[in-house]
């Protein structure tokens, strides 16, 4: 027997002795309080979201855990936090489409790679994003607006607060063959009082920062801008549906652990995960804040994450995108 030959039989011997304690330790899983990371300060929707999980989590693994809000940067923060955490699963990040996605090509020095240093477990939940207007705005569908804005090239305004929202206009203009300015906002409910007091005629935002003023009868919404009506607002059409085929833009919010951590810790939490999302006060609680319950397995989030980053890199090199 060649030495080449004595090595694999003896790595393969080790590779045997591994799996059943590897399979082990993940049913003890976890052994110390389970850390989840927002990146973005208390009270938002994430930070919601990921103290509902951490209360189910807790009670089912019978471990504390804990929510710690570590905001700034575009999320980057709390990433490199969880990309330099030990890959032992007790650390989480609540990881969104700009984390795994569009920071990479945002930021020429960015200190961590979704792909290399962070491991999918989940998918949970998406965010509608819609196309809403002023109520004096003129167009009333997709097809007016962009009719209007071809009339007028670089004359209208479309405000955007969130950076997937700000590149979904970005790719309107590529794919309508428009040329509306991208007027930059910070944050939801500022946007929202801009378009209605006349600041921009159109915005890009998630639908639930704009419903309550739509059913007030203060703005109007022309289309959702993913590929799927809203479930409490069917009469909207999407944006693919009323005149741009193929588009699909819309916000989501994932789970993701330390890269290295093992398949088996991994599937747990994604069992536990798509348990906790199908539960019915869960699903409530989402519709609540404006989030659809989108679970995944880590496959799924994974290939998600590749589709995400090829088509928003295209989009901020064509649009030569900044952030501030």
């Amino acid at each position: 027997m060649t030495i080449r030959n004595l090595f694999l039989l003896f790595l393969s011997a080790v590779l045997l002795a591994l799996g059943p304690a590897s399979a082990a330790f993940a049913q003890s899983y976890p052994t110390k309080p389970i850390r989840v990371l927002v990146p973005f300060p208390p009270g938002g929707p994430a930070d919601i979201l990921a103290r509902l999980i951490a209360q189910k989590l807790g009670e089912k693994f019978d471990r504390q855990v804990i929510v710690e809000n570590r905001p700034g940067a575009n999320t980057i923060v709390g990433a490199e936090m969880v990309a330099n955490a030990p890959a032992d699963g007790h650390t989480l990040l609540m990881a969104i489409d700009s984390t795994l996605s569009m920071n990479p090509s945002l930021y020429a020095k960015l200190r961590y790679d979704p792909i290399r240093d962070l491991a999918p477990v989940a998918l949970i939940a998406t965010v509608p994003l819609v196309l809403a207007a002023n109520n004096a705005f003129p167009p009333n569908t997709v097809q007016e607006v962009i009719a209007l804005a071809k009339a007028k090239p670089g004359e209208i305004n479309v405000g955007a607060g969130a950076i997937v929202s700000q590149l979904g206009s970005h790719l309107f203009n590529a794919m309508a063959g428009t040329k509306m300015v991208l007027v930059p906002y910070k944050g939801g409910n500022i946007i929202v009082a801009a378009v209605m007091g006349g600041e921009v005629p159109l915005i890009f935002t998630s639908a639930a920062q704009v419903l309550p003023a739509w059913r007030a009868g203060k703005l109007k919404i022309l289309a959702v801008m993913g590929s799927r009506r809203l479930p409490n607002a069917p009469e909207i059409s999407t944006i693919a549906e009323s005149g741009v085929p193929g588009y699909d833009v819309f916000a989501w919010q994932s789970i993701v652990v330390r890269a290295g951590t093992s398949q088996e810790i991994i599937a747990r939490l994604n069992a536990e995960l798509v348990r906790i999302m199908d539960l019915p006060e869960m699903r409530e609680r989402l519709l609540a804040l404006g989030l659809d319950p989108a679970v995944s397995t880590p496959g799924e989030l994974a290939a998600l994450i590749r589709a995400e980053t090829a088509k928003w890199s295209k989009v901020i090199r064509d649009s030569n995108f900044k952030v501030d």
